[in-house]
């Protein structure tokens, strides 16, 4: 807090909204560990407030490995008894498109020319593990091939094959159900994370 000259405390206009956001998370961990599953041990919340409807918050992995869709039956029934969803990014056509140019480097510029040639073979060959060509690789900004080489080489191949992560397939259920589905982000709010320039 804050004093004016004539001793009057003034509070930031940005306090409130704070203090408020706080209650908001602190009554939502306090709701989260009155639920019938044990801290720590759960990926679904259900939040409720007087007589409204309850939401529901559920942590999601961005695999294509089936055993992650085999959901438990509470979770499967709060979804499925959901009018909306919100997701992190739809993962329209569009946006997939825009994902893929954002991660490649400017045009005139290369990886080789940003990495030491010892680094840059070294990147060429752990590429190589995942199928990519030298002329893909060059072309790739350093934060997008960072996030790939976290991405096991078998995971990158069932994606690639078409297989959907665990989000694009409850997009789709979602759809299939007739829920109104919405983005908490856009690409452009991603992308911004690795921008360097």
């Amino acid at each position: 807090m804050f004093a004016d000259r004539t001793g009057r405390i003034l509070r930031p206009s940005w306090a409130l909204g704070l203090f408020t956001l706080f209650l908001v998370f602190w009554a939502g961990l306090a709701i989260a560990a009155e639920s019938h599953v044990p801290h720590g041990e759960g990926r679904l919340w259900r939040i409720e407030r007087g007589g409204a409807p309850p939401s529901h918050i559920m942590g999601t992995i961005h695999v294509t490995d089936p055993r992650v869709r085999d959901l438990p039956a509470p979770i499967r029934k709060a979804f499925e008894a959901s009018e909306q969803a919100a997701f992190e990014l739809l993962f329209h056509p569009e946006e997939r498109t825009a994902i893929n140019q954002g991660q490649q480097l400017p045009s005139k510029k290369s990886l080789a020319k940003l990495l030491g040639p010892e680094t840059y073979r070294k990147v060429i060959s752990v590429a190589a593990r995942y199928g990519l060509p030298e002329d893909t690789v060059d072309r790739m900004q350093p934060w997008a091939l960072a996030v790939l080489f976290q991405t096991p080489p078998e995971e990158f191949r069932r994606r690639a094959g078409g297989d959907l992560i665990l989000d694009r397939w409850l997009i789709q259920w979602a759809y299939d159900l007739g829920m109104r589905v919405v983005a908490l982000e856009t690409v452009d709010e991603q992308m911004s994370l690795f921008d360097t320039e």
